[in-house]
Order: C-alpha cells, then sequence, then structure tokens
C-alpha cells in the first residue's frame, strides 16, 4: 500500500467522511449538507419531492421513525396519485424532516465490546427499530435506527 503524503492527515480531533463528521467516538451529519437541507423550499411537483426525499434520506439512519414521518410524502409518489403537497399531512411531513436534520442528530460509534439493546415499534403504515449501547455511567445512546414503509401486501387490517 502506498500513501501520498499531501492528501494525509494526522492527529485530527474532528475528520469528515462521506457527507459525515466522525468526533470523539460519535457519528453527525455534515454542517453544509444540513444547512442546504434547512433552506429547501416546499415541493411543487414530484422531482422536486423526489429530490428533497433524496437529500434527507441520506440522513435516514439519524431520524428516529423515519419511515413513518416520511408515509404522507411517498404516497404522491405513487403512480396513479395526482401532487398536491398543500395538505396539512404532508406540510408537516416536510417539517418534521427538515426539523431532525437541523438539531444535528448524534449517533455513538458501535462497540462490539459493549451490550446491545434492540428497541422495536410497528404500527399499520410502518415498522422501526433502535440499535442502543450504554456508556460508562449505563445511560443508553443510539448507534443506528432503521425503519420502513410496509407494502400494500404487507399491511394487515386489525
Amino acid at each position: 500500500m502506498k500513501l501520498k503524503l499531501s492528501k494525509c492527515v494526522f492527529a485530527q480531533t474532528k475528520i469528515s467522511f462521506l457527507s459525515y463528521e466522525i468526533e470523539q467516538g460519535k457519528v453527525s451529519p455534515n454542517n453544509a449538507n444540513i444547512e442546504t437541507i434547512k433552506k429547501l423550499q416546499p415541493p411543487t411537483n414530484v422531482k422536486e419531492l423526489q429530490r428533497f426525499l433524496g437529500s434527507v434520506n441520506v440522513y435516514n439512519k439519524f431520524i428516529p421513525q423515519y419511515a413513518k414521518l416520511r408515509y404522507p410524502l411517498n404516497q404522491l409518489l405513487k403512480k396513479d396519485v395526482k401532487f398536491k403537497f398543500s395538505t396539512n399531512e404532508c406540510q408537516d411531513a416536510f417539517d418534521k424532516l427538515k426539523e431532525t436534520q437541523t438539531t444535528k442528530p448524534v449517533l455513538n460509534l458501535y462497540n462490539p465490546d459493549v451490550t446491545c439493546h434492540v428497541f422495536v415499534d410497528a404500527s399499520q403504515k410502518s415498522v422501526g427499530a433502535v440499535l442502543k449501547q450504554p456508556d460508562a455511567s449505563d445511560v443508553l445512546h443510539p448507534i443506528a435506527y432503521h425503519s420502513r414503509t410496509l407494502r400494500d401486501y404487507e399491511n394487515i387490517m386489525l
């Protein structure tokens, strides 16, 4: 393996890597990307909605209940649905997704030597899980979030 010295940095307390910032065992979204998301206006068509969802989706692992938040916006992407963003449900989903990004969520790095705790939740629209690990004082911190919207054939009416 060869290293090019001009491209190497050493003894850094914070690094940027693939749109993430890694610092002292914690991972968070890159500030520049967050600022861009904050400035986004509500979409006026499907293409703009797809762009917004794509930019937010990069950080979905930082957003609890991501699939549930995104659900109203996903409905606008369906083939036979007329694009009508003006509903309160869509505007609320848009605002909440932006808000989750502006609070600069932080995840701890996974430690294979520490016990993991998995918390799961499900509704008729989505399923989700949170992986947490305790710190030295036994306070649980999130390591990763996962959620997804249920497909039509998976949705069982109770």
